[in-house]
């Protein structure tokens, strides 16, 4: 297959129903015209994860707190769509979950919406379970 004519110039515009209530400037950035489809995607989940951060600090902070309130570890449209309620998102959120949704299971894992804070939360409880015998040990130790 013959590469395309080259990068072209891709807006999003912060009136677009997904990234509305995520930025207030329009994105300006230069991609192959056939991978515009997947930059518009990826434009649209770095400002998911940059409206959570400006939210609560954190994508990590805002599963927690907001998403994944009983830390089953996934969430599904019901409680995606209430924890984006919670934080005052106006825009599309159920176009936003499927776009999240990849593998189309219905529901999203925090490595779904940001891959390195889930690694972050992944390390961390394995270096508490290894480090402590116990809820109360933790405490013991930390306190």
């Amino acid at each position: 297959m013959a590469p395309g004519p080259g990068p072209i110039a891709l807006v999003v515009p912060s009136s677009d129903a997904l990234t509305k209530g995520l930025s207030g400037k329009d994105r300006r950035i230069d991609v192959d015209e056939g991978d515009e489809e997947a930059k518009e995607e990826e434009i649209e989940i770095q400002q998911l994860r940059s409206f959570l951060t400006r939210s609560e600090g954190s994508a990590l902070r805002a599963w927690l707190k907001h998403f994944d309130t009983n830390n089953d570890q996934k969430i599904n449209l019901q409680e995606f769509f209430r924890g984006m309620r919670k934080l005052n998102f106006q825009g599309d959120i159920t176009a936003l979950f499927g776009l999240l949704d990849k593998d189309m299971s219905g529901e999203l894992s925090l490595e779904e919406i940001d891959a390195a804070q889930a690694g972050q939360w992944r390390r961390f409880r394995s270096w508490c379970v290894s480090s402590f015998e116990s809820g109360e040990d933790m405490q013991t130790k930390l306190w």
